[in-house]
């Protein structure tokens, strides 16, 4: 895991591990935008433009699928922990290590969101 963790960190990212493979981050969310993309802020905070507007927590759902998708994983394995009708949320990512998606699967994933 301690790869996946310094993959995170080499974006200046604020990310902290919660447990072995679970990691909890600060996101920004940018509901209704046009286009729907994710990067760096300057204080280290993921910032994830969505589409979907906030209403009944559309745009909540739309963010869990959209970076399930983007780090290869079900959205049942992310969490907002907090801050669910707020902009600034608290997004718990539960890792699931496998044979076929172990650490190095998901570095790859972490820096293709970064355009590396």
């Amino acid at each position: 895991m301690n790869d996946l963790l310094a993959a995170w960190k080499k974006y200046q990212i604020q990310i902290k591990e919660v447990t072995g493979h679970v990691l909890e981050l600060g996101i920004f969310v940018k509901p209704g935008s046009k286009k729907e993309k994710i990067y760096v802020g300057s204080s280290g905070e993921v910032i994830v433009a969505i589409s979907k507007r906030p209403v009944q927590g559309q745009a909540n759902q739309a963010v869990v699928k959209y970076l399930g998708k983007k780090l290869g994983l079900a959205p049942s394995y992310l969490e907002i922990k907090s801050g669910a009708k707020s902009k600034v949320k608290v997004l718990r990512i539960t890792y699931n290590l496998s044979a076929s998606k172990n650490e190095a699967f998901y570095v790859a994933k972490v820096d293709s969101l970064f355009g590396v």
